[in-house]
């Protein structure tokens, strides 16, 4: 099926994380002909036939009905692992031209200027449900930035740069002249309490690390300034050399400090090379 979950229209996105471990998983479960309001359930009993229970939010489910007409891929399942098992991660489309008053309604901050894209729901280590909202438009500048996560309650205010600062190490002189040219990806996750844990910046990899065959080697360079180990990426991805494959980069924040990266690829998992036993 074509799906707007990558570039290529592939219905499966595998996802690497700068620490390692198992790759993550996102993917289309409902079939193409499955209606857009029917594809929040559909992503429900798909994974309730492997044993995976969802959380939901029926207020999210309520704002899809505002603007049917509007969603382009209504709900995606993430799967990663947890402690040996799988934790899966609902997504369910926000309609672009949706009100940003009804997030408020729904009890949470409404960012000005933002889209609103989708809503990701998961489970915590404690049961409880953590809600990842992700906005586009977002600033593509250190200082727009670095103003919007002030405005989020996030006072580290030299995360921003710090990011940036990786990114040119790895792609010298290129990162903020390349982001000025694009608005990039924002996310919001917060627990059950309401507490903001963590923020993540969104971004194409070709838009920081250009094209071309050292791609995947400033992606790995990114993981090693991270504290990570790259190897079992590059293996993974040895096979996959072309760079169009490799779509989201997430470098995220929270407020102790700690910095992470993930990417996105978009690509059969047998023709990455990835082997068997780091399949979820």
């Amino acid at each position: 099926m074509k799906s707007v979950l990558t570039a290529n229209g592939s219905p499966l996105e595998i996802g690497f994380a700068a620490q390692g471990g198992t790759p993550r998983y996102t993917l289309e479960a409902a079939s193409p002909d499955t209606p857009m309001l029917a594809r929040v359930g559909a992503v429900h009993a798909r994974a309730l036939r492997h044993g995976l229970a969802l959380p939901c939010d029926e207020r999210f489910v309520a704002l899809q009905r505002a603007a049917p007409d509007a969603l382009e891929f209504g709900a995606w399942l993430g799967l990663r692992m947890r402690g040996g098992d799988v934790a899966p991660k609902l997504y369910i489309e926000m309609p672009r031209d949706l009100d940003p008053q009804l997030l408020q309604i729904s009890g949470h901050p409404a960012w000005r200027g933002l889209m609103p894209r989708l809503v990701g729901l998961s489970d915590d280590t404690d049961g409880g449900v953590v809600t990842e909202l992700y906005f586009g438009g977002a600033p593509a500048t250190r200082g727009g930035l670095s103003g919007l996560l002030l405005e989020a309650g996030f006072y580290d205010v030299r995360a921003v740069p710090r990011l940036f600062d990786l990114l040119q190490t790895v792609n010298p002189g290129a990162a903020d002249k390349r982001l000025a040219c694009h608005d990039v990806g924002v996310s919001f996750a917060h627990g059950p309490d309401g507490k903001l844990l963590a923020i993540s910046i969104l971004l194409y990899a070709e838009q920081v690390f250009g094209g071309g065959p050292k791609l995947r080697l400033r992606v790995a360079r990114l993981f090693e300034l991270l504290g990570g180990n790259p190897t079992a990426y590059l293996a993974d991805t040895a096979a996959a050399p072309d760079p169009a494959r490799h779509g989201i980069l997430s470098l995220t924040v929270t407020p102790d400090g700690t910095m992470a990266a993930h990417i996105g690829l978009s690509a059969d998992p047998l023709s990455l090379n990835i082997q068997q036993e780091r399949l979820i």
